[in-house]
């Protein structure tokens, strides 16, 4: 029991002394990624993932694509052209897989997030596609390759060079798309796809709503995390397409996975 008692101890003081280093680090950085903590202190990633969860739990930092940042930088969306220079082969690998659940003659629907823009450059392909989107650089490469596109219009925001807000929520609700290809910030054990913003959430939600089949495309590095904002869970989905292998509980709460 002495010994027991002891472990326990050590256990409890190597927990609180990583918490303290990975919140260190993130204060000087602002922003890392878990491989960037774990090369640095040499701490396994599922240790890593654990703390910063733990972290995220006393609010004190806000959980981000395979990473953490300090929850006072979180108050704005991330510029488009930032992200857009993010994960590159991750986001292409899973736009073109997706992309072979499109027909020619489909209404698609694409939200604002950098990986369905990917998806644009796959849509070549295919003839008489029309294309509702609320995501200003698919808009312009879209209107650039001839296909018949639709402005989900409303207030422009000029970081993530989307429209969002009550007049696109709107203007969603006016169409029915054939299928939705949609991304969000985290995807929980629990089967919950959530964001940290409020607008972002409504609008997708209304997307889904208002779209016959549901795709969810998600990087691997977005399991596990969850936000203020539920959108909905995978239940609600037809598919969820992933670079590499999900984790099991994935297959358990979604009807098709593309890997």
């Amino acid at each position: 029991a002495l010994y027991l008692s002891h472990k326990v101890c050590k256990e409890v003081l190597m927990k609180s002394e990583r918490l303290e280093n990975i919140l260190n680090f993130i204060k000087q950085n602002k922003q890392v990624s878990v491989q960037k903590i774990c090369k640095t202190f040499f701490y396994s990633e599922a240790s890593v993932r654990r703390d910063l969860k733990s972290l995220a739990d006393m609010n004190l930092i806000v959980r981000t694509y395979g990473g953490a940042m300090l929850r006072q930088y979180d108050n704005s969306i991330q510029p488009f052209v930032i992200r857009e220079q993010q994960a590159v082969p991750e986001k292409t690998t899973i736009a073109e897989k997706a992309s072979s659940l499109i027909q020619d003659g489909d209404v698609i629907m694409l939200d604002q997030s950098t990986i369905t823009h990917k998806l644009v450059g796959f849509l070549s392909r295919l003839k008489d596609i029309t294309v509702f989107t609320n995501c200003l650089q698919s808009i312009n490469q879209l209107s650039n390759m001839g296909i018949k596109t639709y402005c989900i219009g409303g207030l422009l925001d000029a970081p993530s060079k989307a429209f969002i807000g009550s007049y696109a929520q709107d203007f969603v609700s006016t169409v029915y798309a054939d299928i939705l290809f949609f991304s969000a910030k985290g995807l929980s054990k629990e089967g919950r796809i959530s964001d940290p913003f409020q607008e972002n959430a409504v609008l997708r939600k209304t997307m889904i709503k208002h779209s016959k089949k549901k795709v969810f495309l998600c990087q691997t590095s977005k399991i596990d995390s969850l936000y203020a904002y539920d959108i909905c869970g995978l239940d609600e989905i037809d598919y969820i397409c992933s670079e590499t292998t999900p984790p099991d509980y994935v297959y358990a709460q979604c009807k098709n996975v593309l890997v």
